[in-house]
């Protein structure tokens, strides 16, 4: 049978003569399946033992050959600071838990890891878990694990000293998720957050707090922290047009008026009352004053109850944009509800 290219290896070998052809230097390969060196003009086997150095990346079977065996070497891991090969200790298939030589292995392999690889393991594991609760696209969580092993080798003590820096004057002390005061959870479900602004993807602390059970308290502090990491400040800043998108199609908002609404946030920013409102504030005034001139059945407890904000503040800010609607609205949507006269000198948007 035809051995695959991968299978091979050019080695160039100056000092070794062929025995056989008296090629000097031999032209040697290696061939790694059958742990000889072989010479690539006559044939030449060499009588030496070759060792497959390639770094594994297949999952070997178990056993029973139906299913992989998880307690193998798996691909390298790099949102880990080693970035070595993973091993993950897993279930047998059928078993919804883990056996007590099984939970003892898991914890050896985890005692054995830097202290920063442990912090890491338990921060990724957080984020998967919120990622799930969230409902967010795996490329956000991948984006969150290198956010937040970015921030644990820059803003920390045990990340700083791995890095062979001193810690910062402003570290964060990051406590295992075992120990009893511990503050991984907060700053994982930061790293997430982060993660979904810089891809336009917004979530709320209110929903972090709601749907993750973290105090907005606690949220808001790592947040602070997160800040200090240069360059992330700026690219994860999000306009009211990014949570606008998000809200039209949890209201059910029809997709002639998403259309109406993506234009009157687009002119949001020529109106001076409205500057310094929180994005999520603008998003749920303008979903108010499209479906009111509309007529459209959506409530302010469902628009509330969306975006997080008050009744109140809803109700106010959509006050401030009646008194705009003719710079926020499309000349023609007003027009088609009796919202202007039709000798209006309004200029089209």
């Amino acid at each position: 049978m035809r051995k695959s290219a991968d299978s091979f290896d050019i080695v160039i070998d100056r000092t070794r003569t062929c025995s056989n052809c008296k090629t000097s230097p031999a032209n040697v390969v290696e061939d790694f399946d059958g742990g000889m060196l072989i010479c690539r003009d006559c044939g030449m086997v060499f009588r030496e033992a070759v060792l497959d150095y390639r770094e594994e990346r297949r999952s070997i079977k178990s056993d029973d050959g139906n299913e992989k065996d998880h307690s193998r070497s798996t691909a390298t891991n790099n949102t880990l600071h080693t970035s070595g090969l993973g091993t993950v200790v897993g279930k047998v298939r059928g078993r919804a838990f883990m056996t007590k030589a099984e939970k003892q292995l898991k914890k050896r392999k985890q005692e054995a890891m830097p202290a920063i690889d442990r912090l890491l393991l338990q921060g990724n594991d957080c984020i998967r878990t919120y990622a799930e609760h969230l409902q967010v696209p795996p490329k956000i969580t991948d984006i969150a694990q290198k956010q937040f092993k970015e921030f644990v080798e820059k803003m920390t003590p045990v990340g700083a000293r791995a890095m062979g820096n001193e810690p910062p004057v402003n570290a964060v002390n990051l406590k295992p998720i075992k120990n009893k005061n511990t503050n991984l959870p907060e700053y994982a479900a930061v790293a997430l957050l982060w993660a979904c602004r810089l891809e336009k993807v917004p979530r709320t602390l209110k929903e972090l707090h709601k749907i993750l059970k973290i105090k907005q308290k606690k949220i808001r502090a790592a947040l602070k922290a997160y800040r200090n990491i240069a360059g992330l400040s700026d690219a994860a800043k999000t306009s009211h047009a990014d949570y606008l998108g998000r809200y039209v199609s949890e209201v059910g908002m029809s997709h002639a008026l998403i259309r109406v609404a993506q234009a009157a946030a687009n002119n949001v920013k020529h109106i001076d009352e409205l500057s310094g409102k929180r994005p999520q504030t603008i998003s749920a005034g303008i979903i108010m004053l499209v479906a009111t001139i509309a007529n459209e059945n959506i409530s302010v407890d469902r628009i509330t109850a969306t975006t997080g904000v008050a009744a109140t503040t809803v109700t106010k800010t959509h006050q401030t944009m009646v008194s705009h609607q003719e710079q926020l609205l499309p000349r023609d949507f007003l027009l088609k509800y009796g919202m202007l006269p039709s000798s209006s000198t309004v200029p089209p948007q």
